[in-house]
């Protein structure tokens, strides 16, 4: 089975172009004075942190071991790749320097909202504060009301965390788009959780759920158009189990240890 890396360039390229709107000297067309540091401090930061982090057990992560069959391979691959994403989202999304109050237009910014503004290359973003995340939506150069491009939200601990990303220049009106990216992260007693794919309604999406436990077992579940097209099964001492799944039939299944 052949890893697909869209979903991750995906969020690299999203990132980026964030990043350069943060660059951008376009100022939005209006009288308010930029973003203060004491604004800045008062955002909801990412409560992503190395404690997040998923681990394996050390013959797993031993690449003379795990290079040995193609499972233990995406095992690591998927591993590294969640890791990744939570170092990479820990960072956070904020609005750059230019950014000012955001102009309240009774649809997507009401009175009571907390939100941030600037352009870039003529278009206009906002940064919407939420009780504990934040939200960015993307106004086209005619639209009246904005499309939700990125919801981030998380609880007070940091036992849930959920970033979903939605294309922002989709056909429609709707007031978001397809979900083009999503990664999420949950601590279910001493089980950390890591989801993270494409849109997974897609004939030719794939979507990855990882979950390790406190002595570092864990499981790999990949889906690929919504369904399930393999389980991986691994105990802490690295040996494990696999079934490759078709049409809800299991077609291949194995066992490894070293």
């Amino acid at each position: 089975m052949k890893f697909k890396s869209m979903n991750v360039l995906l969020f690299s390229f999203l990132i980026t172009a964030f990043i350069a709107c943060g660059d951008s000297t376009d100022g939005p067309d209006t009288n308010n004075e930029n973003i203060s540091q004491e604004e800045y401090d008062q955002l909801n930061r990412p409560c992503l942190n190395e404690s997040n982090a998923l681990s394996l057990p050390a013959t797993l992560a031993d690449m003379n071991n795990y290079a040995q069959y193609e499972q233990t391979i995406l095992i690591n691959t998927v591993l590294q790749l969640s890791n990744s994403l939570r170092e990479s989202l820990s960072m956070g999304l904020y609005p750059p320097e230019n950014a000012v109050a955001a102009e309240v237009d009774g649809i997507t910014i009401n009175a009571n909202d907390t939100g941030y503004e600037w352009s870039s290359g003529g278009e206009r973003y906002v940064y919407l504060l939420t009780n504990n995340g934040y939200q960015i939506y993307y106004y086209g150069s005619e639209s009246l009301s904005g499309r939700e491009v990125i919801n981030v939200e998380q609880d007070e601990n940091c036992e849930q965390f959920d970033y979903i990303q939605y294309a922002y220049k989709d056909e429609g009106d709707q007031q978001r788009g397809d979900i083009v990216f999503a990664y999420s992260f949950q601590q279910a007693g001493t089980a950390k959780i890591v989801d993270f794919g494409t849109d997974q309604y897609k004939s030719d999406s794939e979507s990855y759920r990882m979950r390790t436990f406190e002595d570092l077992s864990g499981e790999l579940t990949i889906k690929t158009g919504g369904k399930v097209s393999q389980n991986i099964f691994w105990s802490a001492d690295g040996s494990g189990s696999y079934q490759i799944i078709e049409n809800s039939q299991v077609i291949d299944e194995g066992t490894w240890s070293f």
